[in-house]
């Protein structure tokens, strides 16, 4: 095999590895300050509507 052709293969596999790195790294959604919030507050009504349904239990 020619010489030019593996350092062909090779560049266009660095490209194709660089741009899945990428691509995968976009996808993830990492939970900023404000999702957290959200979810604490979520929580904190669902735990206060589960204490006032089990008030009418008593």
């Amino acid at each position: 095999m020619p010489i030019w052709a593996i350092i062909l293969t090779v560049v266009f596999s660095a490209i194709t590895t660089i741009a899945v790195v990428v691509t995968l790294f976009r996808s993830f959604r990492f939970a900023t300050k404000e999702d957290i919030e959200r979810l604490e507050r979520q929580m904190e009504n669902i735990n206060q509507r589960i204490d006032r349904h089990l008030e009418t239990h008593t």
